[in-house]
Parts: structure tokens; sequence; C-alpha cells
């Protein structure tokens, strides 16, 4: 495998992994227990930002050295659920 190529994943990756757990953990709170979880978002928002500069990172390391030929299919799988999660998340954070 590309250099390129694992450093993009690896850099969608972790900005997926910083985020996820959070909305995961809300979507819990939310469905099982019916409570809005406030201090969640005291932990989310660092989180965020930092995920926000890593998927940037990778995005643009991805493009530099031609996306499809170094991302392709997994990267925008971790781009689509990172969005997601972040889409939720901020949807929640604004409505409650």
């Amino acid at each position: 495998m590309n250099t390129y190529r694992l450093i993009t994943l690896a850099l969608l990756a972790l900005s997926t992994a910083l985020v996820l757990p959070f909305a995961a953990m809300d979507l819990y709170t939310l469905t099982v227990h019916k409570l809005d979880n406030y201090f969640l978002y005291m932990l989310v928002t660092p989180a965020a930002v930092l995920s926000f500069f890593v998927v940037q990172a990778g995005v643009v390391v991805g493009f530099l050295k031609g996306w499809r030929n170094h991302v392709g299919r997994a990267g925008m799988w971790l781009i689509a659920v990172w969005a997601a999660s972040m889409g939720f998340l901020l949807f929640r954070f604004l409505h409650s």
C-alpha cells in the first residue's frame, strides 16, 4: 500500500473515532433513558473541533496525492460516518 493512502485513511479513521463514540452515547441516552445528556457536550466540543481539523488534513493530503487512487471507497465511508455523527451531534446540541 502507498504511504499517502495509509496516512489519509489513518487521519480519517482517527477523526471518525473521535466523534462516533459520543454520538452513540448520546443516541443511547436519548432512546433508552429518554434524557438529554448536557454534560456530554462538554466532552464532545473539543473532540469535534479536533476531529474537524484532522479530517481537513486528511482531505488535503488525499486531494494533493490523488483522491481516487489514494483514498477510494474506504475514505468516502469514513467521511460519511464522520459527517453523519457530526450532523447528529450538532442537531442535538442546537435543539436541546
